[in-house]
Order: C-alpha cells, then sequence, then structure tokens
C-alpha cells in the first residue's frame, strides 16, 4: 500500500444521526414460466420459490426454518422478498444497533446479488443516516460476505454513496480498507472519486488516489484522463497536459 490514508480529504458534510422510517416497498408475487422437457429439478425449485413468498406474505418467518433450501442465483423476487422480510422486522422487533447493522448489511448483500442496485443505495442511505460509522459499515459487510457469496459490487455502491451523500472522507476510507481485503472498485466509481475530490479536496488529493489507483493496477479510461486533465489545467500546468493529451492520442 501507498501513503494514501483517510486524512487526504475532509469533510465537507454532516449526515443528521437519526433513523428515519423505511418506505414500504411493492412486493410482485413472481410468474411461473412453463416448463420445458419436465424438467423436475426446475419444477422443484419454481414450487420452493412459491412457497417460500407464501410463507413471507402471510408473515410466517419461523416456517422458513423448516425449508430444503437450494443454492442458486439470485434474481429481484428475491430481493423483494428481502426487503419484505426487512420491513417486518423493523416494524414489529426491536433489535440493538449491532444486530440491526448486520441485518441490514445481509439485505444490501442479497440486493446486490439480485442486481436491486438501486435498493442496495437505499440500505447504505440509510446506515448512514442512522450514524452508523463507515468503519463499522465496512467491517459487517466483510463479515456477512461469505454468508450471501456476494461480490465487490456491494462495496462500489457504498463508496458512491458516501461520495454523492457528501461523505467524502468515508469513501475514501472504504476505498482503502477494500485494498487491504484485495478487493479493487471498479474504474468508474474510481472517476467519481476523483471527480469529488477534485470539486471538494483540491487537486493534491486526486493525484494522491490516482496514484495508489496505478499501484493496485486499476486501469484508467478515457474518462480518468478527463478529470486528470482539469487538474492539470486548474493547476495552469499547461504543457504537462498538452503532454497528456499526446500521449492520450497515441493509444487511441
Amino acid at each position: 500500500m501507498s501513503s494514501f490514508t483517510s486524512s487526504t480529504a475532509k469533510r465537507i458534510s454532516q449526515i443528521p444521526h437519526k433513523f428515519p422510517k423505511f418506505k414500504p416497498f411493492s412486493h410482485n408475487k413472481p410468474q411461473t414460466k412453463p416448463l420445458n422437457n419436465g424438467h423436475h429439478h426446475e419444477l422443484r425449485a419454481s414450487q420452493m420459490e412459491n412457497s417460500i413468498y407464501n410463507l413471507l406474505t402471510i408473515d410466517r418467518w419461523e416456517s422458513l426454518n423448516h425449508m430444503d433450501y437450494k443454492l442458486a442465483s439470485l434474481r429481484p423476487v428475491h430481493g423483494k422478498l428481502a426487503l419484505k422480510f426487512l420491513n417486518w422486522v423493523m416494524k414489529n422487533t426491536g433489535l440493538e444497533l449491532t444486530h440491526l447493522t448486520h441485518l441490514l448489511c445481509l439485505t444490501a448483500h442479497v440486493l446486490v446479488k439480485a442486481r436491486m442496485y438501486d435498493d442496495a443505495k437505499v440500505i447504505f442511505r440509510q446506515l448512514a443516516q442512522m450514524g452508523i460509522g463507515q468503519n463499522s459499515v465496512f467491517g459487517t459487510l466483510i463479515n456477512t460476505y461469505p454468508l450471501c457469496n456476494s461480490n465487490p459490487s456491494v462495496f462500489d455502491l457504498l463508496i458512491r454513496v458516501y461520495m454523492r451523500e457528501g461523505m467524502v472522507v468515508e469513501g475514501l476510507e472504504t476505498f482503502r480498507l477494500m485494498g487491504f481485503r484485495g478487493f479493487n472498485p471498479s474504474i468508474f466509481t474510481c472517476n467519481m472519486m476523483l471527480g469529488c475530490l477534485q470539486k471538494e479536496c483540491g487537486v493534491g488529493s486526486v493525484w494522491l488516489v490516482f496514484r495508489e489507483m496505478l499501484a493496485r493496477k486499476i486501469c484508467p479510461n478515457v474518462a480518468t484522463f478527463n478529470v486528470l486533465l482539469n487538474v492539470l489545467c486548474v493547476e495552469g500546468n499547461l504543457k504537462k497536459a498538452d503532454y497528456l493529451v499526446r500521449k492520450m492520442e497515441e493509444s487511441g
């Protein structure tokens, strides 16, 4: 790791430490498609999905303990069921903050696996507004990661939420901790970080993060170099800006 630390940027806003109520999520019952060739395993999976849905619909959560689960890829219907369960827990139980954080992070993993990225970002926004610290959120996501066989996109979304909420320090710290765990954010998330840093923290922090990206073998793209060109122009370093443009043209 390089000398990059969370002190490279300043906090630019404070989120109120309160827990707003979750909005109820709508749920549509999944449609069972006709089966081809009478595949028994597809029929069984469909029946199990409908059984789980029915149990959740009538709020018989304890019956889920007796289901014979089968590992399968998650779809939006599974994410909707996870949100339904979360809403039920929020309404009917008084969980301690650590348990609630654990449940919210588990739900975020499920939503990411089900490709419900906007809903996952709502979860992270809720955690930020509850005043849950970045280290606690990241640590809980790491601890629950193998339970859901999750993927690194969950950390990308967390960084994006922090940046959009003006929590630059938290976003950079998440970026740093990802490196310690062997994860890298996408170049699109990195570009978002660089753009936020240029606006909020000054050009110096942009170069620190860019050097960290290169050290972690995160390959820049055209959008990355556009941010760097803007930085060079702000610095008044037109010769380097011209050199960078020529290098971009040579590399296509």
